[in-house]
């Protein structure tokens, strides 16, 4: 649904009492589109790169690539597989949510 069309939606909503709304939402086939447009929800990435070792850690890039293949090392991850925020933690001996801070 094109963006011009959440002013009308909004106007449709003012003018419908709450059970009225529901239905006629129901009936639209928009409820699950004001449900997705009132939730605050976002997701944050789990997997980690050098780039955000070096604002972890405060070290310069090449030593984080090196501290990143160490995790690597560590854990047995391949190449093909991803890094993960538990990895980090756990290999540089930090609190999860200090991690997720630091995550763009």
């Amino acid at each position: 649904m094109a963006i011009g069309y959440l002013p009308l939606l909004n106007s449709m909503l003012n003018l419908c009492n709450s059970f009225k709304k529901k239905n006629l939402l129901l009936n639209l086939g928009l409820l699950n589109l004001v449900k997705l447009k009132n939730s605050k929800k976002t997701m944050k990435r789990i997997t980690l790169y050098a780039s955000d070792l070096v604002l972890i850690t405060g070290k310069s890039g090449r030593t984080c690539q090196r501290i990143f293949q160490q995790i690597r090392d560590t854990f047995g991850i391949k190449k093909n597989q991803v890094v993960t925020v538990y990895h980090v933690s756990d290999f540089l001996g930090l609190p999860l949510e200090q991690v997720n801070a630091f995550i763009r």
